[in-house]
């Protein structure tokens, strides 16, 4: 009757699953079947993924009733991916107490860490009902299947007494000192943790504040959406957390350092440990001494033994919390995760897309789920319509809002089957990526839209658009001249270096950097050497057939077949773009204070000087647009007392008439010509027709950055209806527009220059 389940059976019990059905609201259900208290009966499988209780008919709900029951018992019987996804929804909107639904979500997740198949589903489980709902993270078991994350990581790093962390995230980029040292990751993790709960010691007594802050850590902002891939009717929303990085930075640089001495402090075969840093502190080095004693010998310790000497009750003794600055965060726009929705593939007609593509809505409409992958005017509701296109509309002023992957999926449809200029297209694709490049899950449909329309169309593909095993896109960004747009990720494609731990800060620095100093070398190299970079790679060709927009629909997706050269199993462009991208981060990190990697050997000097040369010259335009615009934002803060020019005005003009005097107006000519003459015109009209919010639009565009939403926040203007005003009255005063998607026109930089300084 169900017992003797081995949960580590790879056999699968049922033979069909429906996994496109996703149910309804069924919230009132809920409430309807949570005191039902199922009987022994057969197992009979859900045969479904995402079922409610409308699907479980007769038997299936009679055996859902009596497993559920067992679970909460403590004990797991046959049981497939649905049941355990509908009580995980039970869970989730119970209106019980929080602290006894977590309670029973704690205890649900270790009845179904024996099974491999539900581990995975009940992972996160209690974690995000914890965040949801303000609950102490305390309370989740730091053991598996329970999520390992960097939030929990950082919760546990940032209490007092400090908690230990997971050994695997907390050893995870350090130094390897297996291969030197007979201890094992548990005792290693251990001590490594006791170390820091005396160094945190030191740190709150000497300095009042926890080690996290007095190493100088900065937190990163990180949302989390809780429930995702679950039915959640309690309104749950997105919560932003601070998250510690381990891969790199100052936090990184002391566990790596307190391993290097635990590694030296325990080797037996004679020979000298790993090299330990010099600025790793004497002190610190004393309390790793006496942890290992504690864990590998029979020593106690206790880490209050560390404060310093200090005022009686001074120190700082509670918890750490970290504040991480999120008003950045909310302003920019989200991808939204849909709970499984319908994946099913529409019947479009252009007819259907050409009927709506002049809609437009500029009132509010709110967020309402597409709930589909891939949904069109005829599967949406009037509501989904409605949200759509007020989207679309905010989306083609330059501003974007929240939304999902089903809208995402319409609006690139519509954009590669529009018959718009293709570099207006592009454009629109590439913008929308920009826009929700920094979520955590970038819709297929936007990458594969932004791609395969720039491939068909001869244009330079977006970075952010590229899978790292396209050989053919890697073969012509350099085979454009100049080269296309380069990132980090194709750095570590081309170079096979793994850069990540030295660009992490920043990737958008790094990346306009290695575009800059690629197209310089390219560009000497076709000047001098009568070659270019492509050119190392020799002349083997390759084909492959291609068929574009797959995912998305056209009439007819397009066929092409493609020839490349493979460059990226190019020893001689390695090794060339190893040393151009090594350069760069070098001159970038040193000029901002970060850590280097080792100087390129596999380059030529005359290459090298060029790299250097060109990033030197872009880091100082970098600091010139921070010098302007931390002076504009100087004098965004300056009050003027307009009584008090009011007054003075007044004051001048009573000084005026009493030192004229009368003369007979001949015939007005003079009074006329000097009335004309103290009119403004040309680029000085312009000025003097901009109003305060116009002004700071058009110097943003000076910046490399350009202006845009984020330059308007605050103002409640839209940056197309700002950039369109600026524009008019540009035509009036000079007869001609001025800039273009945030950017002023390299023609009129310089007398842009001249009037707003």
């Amino acid at each position: 009757m169900g017992r003797g389940f081995n949960p580590f059976s790879t056999e699968r019990y049922i033979s069909t699953v429906d996994r496109s059905y996703y149910p309804k609201d069924f919230s009132a259900d809920i409430e309807r079947y949570r005191d039902e208290r199922g009987h022994e009966c057969d197992p009979v499988d859900s045969e479904y993924d995402h079922p409610d209780y409308s699907v479980l008919e007769g038997p299936r709900l009679e055996y859902y009733l009596w497993w559920r029951r067992m679970a909460d018992e403590g004990e797991l019987l046959k049981a497939d991916w649905g049941y355990a996804w509908l009580r995980c929804c039970e869970l989730i909107n119970s209106k019980d107490d929080p602290d006894d639904v977590l309670t029973r979500m704690i205890q649900f997740t270790r009845v179904c860490s024996g099974s491999i198949r539900l581990a995975p589903l009940v992972s996160r489980l209690a974690e995000d009902y914890a965040l949801a709902n303000g609950l102490s993270l305390g309370r989740i078991p730091r053991s598996r299947p329970f999520s390992r994350s960097m939030t929990l990581f950082t919760w546990d790093l940032t209490r007092y007494p400090i908690r230990m962390p997971d050994p695997d995230i907390l050893l995870s980029s350090c130094y390897n000192w297996r291969q030197y040292a007979d201890v094992s990751i548990d005792q290693m993790a251990e001590i490594v943790s006791m170390t820091l709960a005396g160094i945190d010691e030191m740190t709150r007594s000497s300095e009042g504040k926890g080690f996290i802050r007095a190493i100088g850590c900065e937190p990163e902002a990180v949302t989390i959406w809780p429930f995702e891939g679950f039915a959640d009717y309690t309104g749950a929303e997105h919560r932003t957390v601070p998250s510690l990085r381990v891969s790199d930075g100052p936090l990184h640089d002391i566990i790596d350092a307190i391993v290097r001495t635990v590694t030296k402090l325990t080797r037996e075969d004679g020979v000298r440990g790993p090299q330990i840093p010099r600025a790793f502190p004497q002190a610190y080095r004393r309390i790793a001494a006496a942890a290992v004693d504690a864990v590998l010998g029979d020593d106690p310790f206790d880490a209050r033994h560390f404060r310093c000497a200090s005022v009686e009750g001074a120190g700082f003794w509670g918890n750490d919390d970290l504040v991480v600055e999120c008003e950045e965060e909310d302003d920019r726009a989200y991808i939204i995760p849909q709970a499984y929705p319908d994946p099913s593939f529409p019947r479009v007609t252009l007819r259907e897309i050409s009927t709506h593509m002049a809609d437009s809505c500029d009132d509010p409409v709110e967020y309402t789920p597409s709930e589909k992958l891939m949904p069109t005017y005829s599967t949406m509701e009037p509501g989904q319509i409605s949200f759509y296109i007020h989207w679309r509309t905010m989306a083609r002023e330059g501003t974007y809002l929240n939304t999902d992957s089903g809208y995402i999926w319409l609006y690139c449809v519509e954009l590669i089957n529009s018959d718009d200029d293709p570099e207006c297209v592009q454009s629109e694709l590439e913008r929308a990526l920009d826009a929700y490049s920094h979520c955590s899950f970038i819709p297929q449909s936007l990458c594969t839209a932004c791609a395969d329309h720039a491939i068909l169309n001869g244009f330079d593909v977006p970075p952010a658009a590229i899978d790292r095993a396209d050989r053919y896109v890697a073969y012509s960004k350099l085979a454009c001249d100049p080269p296309g747009r380069m990132s980090v990720s194709l750095a570590e494609m081309y170079s096979l270096y793994d850069s990540e731990r030295y660009t992490s800060d920043d990737p958008g620095l790094y990346s306009d950097a290695f575009t800059l100093a690629v197209r310089r070398v390219d560009a000497y190299m076709k000047e001098h050497k009568g070659r270019r970079i492509i050119d190392r790679a020799g002349s083997r060709d390759l084909y492959f057939t291609k068929r574009f927009y797959q995912g998305l629909w056209t009439p007819k997706n397009p066929v092409e077949r493609l020839e490349f050269v493979n460059v990226l199993e190019s020893k001689r462009i390695n090794d060339l773009m190893d040393g151009i991208f090594r350069t760069v981060i070098r001159v970038v990190n040193t000029r901002l204070r970060r850590p280097v990697p080792r100087a390129p050997t596999e380059i030529r000097q005359e290459y090298r000087e060029i790299a250097e040369a060109s990033t030197e010259e872009f880091m100082d335009s970098i600091d010139r647009d921070r010098m302007h615009e931390a002076a504009m934002e100087e004098a965004s803060r300056i009050v003027i007392d307009r009584d008090a020019v009011e007054s003075a005005a007044a004051d001048l003009e009573a000084v005026r008439g009493m030192m004229s005097v009368d003369e007979p107006d001949r015939d007005g000519s003079i009074e006329e010509s000097v009335s004309s003459s103290e009119q403004p015109t040309g680029w000085d009209a312009l000025r003097s027709s901009l109003d305060d919010v116009e002004l700071l639009y058009l110097t943003a565009s000076l910046t490399n950055r350009g202006a845009g939403a984020w330059t308007l926040e605050g103002t409640g203007r839209r940056p197309q209806s700002v950039e369109d005003s600026v524009n008019s009255k540009a035509m009036d005063a000079i007869g001609d527009a001025i800039m273009e998607g945030g950017t002023a026109f390299e023609d009129y930089v310089d007398d842009i220059r001249r009037i707003i300084d």
